[in-house]
């Protein structure tokens, strides 16, 4: 076996192999942009960690405000003796 004269076949395979990696990576990434995958990953779940943030409720902004502690009408005294 003479690798003297196979070295120009691992050359053109190295680059087939480049060429289908950079165009596949070019594909996907455009796949991506075009379909917003990564503005909904992130963006998606945000809005139930911005209510969670908020107001400790596992819910949209405007649903977890309602629902927090402090808003519920309790009437509690300071005085054991009421």
């Amino acid at each position: 076996m003479n690798l003297k004269n196979e070295r120009g076949q691992i050359l053109v395979e190295q680059m087939l192999l480049t060429i289908m990696g950079v165009s596949l990576l070019i594909f996907a990434l455009g796949k991506f942009r075009e379909d917003q995958m990564v503005a909904k990953l992130v963006g998606g779940p945000w809005v139930k960690l911005s209510g969670m943030i908020e107001s400790g409720v596992l819910a949209d902004p405007a649903t977890a405000k309602g629902r927090h502690a402090n808003q519920f009408d309790r009437k509690a005294s300071y005085d054991p003796n009421e």
